[in-house]
């Protein structure tokens, strides 16, 4: 995650440097600089924005888990029990020689993706 920041950073920094440290300025490679810059830091928020959903849902299994162990606890419209099958999946974002691993929301197996979990 903080590798697509860091990576968006130095863009940034080039373009930066092709507009005002060069004799003549480069505004060609300036304008896709910013443009990747752009992308990284979007794919930089993505997973902040994931990261802390999935934090969130590891808080309420935590705090909910002596209701699982019970019998089960509802999360929306699912209910969670201790045999409760969860899936997450990876799409991998590969940029030049950097790539990015990004998981998916959790998933309840054999329950419909949207109207059970609409969290993620």
């Amino acid at each position: 995650m903080w590798g697509a920041l860091i990576l968006g950073l130095l863009f940034l920094a080039g373009a930066v440097f092709n507009v005002f440290f060069r004799p003549e300025p480069d505004l060609a490679n300036a304008s896709v600089g910013l443009g990747i810059f752009v992308c990284l830091l979007a794919v930089f928020m993505f997973l902040r924005v994931a990261e802390r959903k999935n934090e969130e849902f590891l808080a309420w299994i935590l705090a909910n888990a002596r209701a699982i162990q019970a019998g089960g606890a509802r999360f929306g419209a699912a209910l969670v029990t201790p045999t409760t099958v969860l899936t997450r999946y990876q799409a991998a974002l590969s940029f030049l020689i950097v790539t990015f691993k990004i998981p998916s929301r959790v998933y309840f197996n054999g329950a419909p993706a949207r109207s059970t979990f609409p969290y993620f």
